[in-house]
């Protein structure tokens, strides 16, 4: 990959400048240096510092080009905002008040089963019942938002590795430079998708220490594939992310049923809910049967790969 010019001449042309400083420093007046300061020393100090720049400002340059964080900034904050703006479509103020009646019509109904007097049911088990319609919709609402951007998502970093295809032909080790950065750019979405979700959905243990995880093996990938500049890695990565780019039928059976019970929830036409709640069970069988070769598929060829560079060498 080749840097632009004029980046190069700015790096470039770091050390010079500190050193003039320094030379600059050194020849002042030497009235100047009555003060508390010590000129010598900062001088020797600036020459230490136009020293050590020399060798890391080609590398610096390089990971510039390489990582453009910049763009998965924008793109994080655009996810943010999608967030917010869906969260506060699905849970508007008509829709509140309509689960809100919708919940309260049952409590009323149970309380008058059970014989209770209806002061009891308006003021205490009435707010209740609001509150926890409130929060069980706000998870709903969430859920769906979380599982829709996640399929996006997967799927958009799904067709990127196959963009990149040569990463994942077997034996071969040959690919351009584009794939490298398609595979960057996939893990970075990852990251982007599962940050949102920590940030927005409910916090529960087990997603915790997934993301957290999968945070720290990407990160971790990147890294070694950016130091080592070796194809092995990128082709192991390529077909780790897989675990990550292939969950769409579980994407889908979740949208499926929040969605449905949201429907429920907010007194919705019970044929669509019925309809989301047959889909999310297609979809989790069809999980079922694909979700243990596409977890353990990717390891495999992991330690595939891993055995046939030690056999080989």
């Amino acid at each position: 990959m080749t840097t632009p010019t004029s980046l190069n001449d700015t790096f470039g042309s770091l050390p010079a400048v500190v050193s003039s400083l320094s030379s600059a420093i050194s020849s002042l007046q030497p009235q100047l240096a009555s003060s508390d300061l010590n000129l010598t020393q900062l001088s020797s100090l600036l020459e230490e510092l136009a020293v050590s720049l020399s060798p890391i400002l080609s590398t610096l340059t390089t990971a510039q080009v390489w990582a453009p964080e910049i763009w998965a900034i924008v793109l994080l904050f655009l996810v943010i905002t999608v967030y917010k703006v869906s969260y506060t479509f699905l849970m508007r103020r008509s829709i509140l008040l309509r689960a809100r009646e919708f919940a309260q019509r049952g409590i009323t109904g149970k309380a008058e089963g059970e014989g209770y007097e209806g002061k009891i049911v308006d003021d205490g088990m009435r707010r209740n019942e609001e509150l926890r319609a409130d929060h069980e919709l706000r998870k709903k609402a969430l859920g769906i938002i979380g599982h829709t951007w996640n399929f996006i998502i997967g799927s958009v970093g799904l067709a990127l590795q196959l963009v990149a295809w040569r990463l994942l032909v077997v034996p071969t080790e040959v690919f351009v430079q584009r794939d490298a950065r398609l595979i960057f750019a996939t893990c970075k979405l990852i990251l982007i998708s599962y940050g949102a979700e920590l940030l927005f959905c409910e916090p529960h243990s087990y997603i915790l220490l997934h993301h957290f995880f999968t945070a720290g093996v990407l990160v971790a990938g990147m890294v070694a594939a950016y130091k080592t500049n070796a194809p092995m890695v990128l082709r192991l990565g390529t077909y780790w992310i897989l675990q990550a780019t292939l969950e769409q039928t579980t994407y889908g059976a979740m949208i499926a049923y929040h969605g449905s019970n949201y429907i429920t929830m907010t007194d919705g036409n019970p044929r669509t809910a019925t309809t989301l709640l047959n889909i999310a069970a297609v979809l989790m069988n069809v999980t079922k049967w694909i979700g243990y070769p596409q977890k353990l598929g990717p390891i495999v060829f992991v330690i595939y790969c891993q055995l046939r560079s030690v056999l080989l060498s």
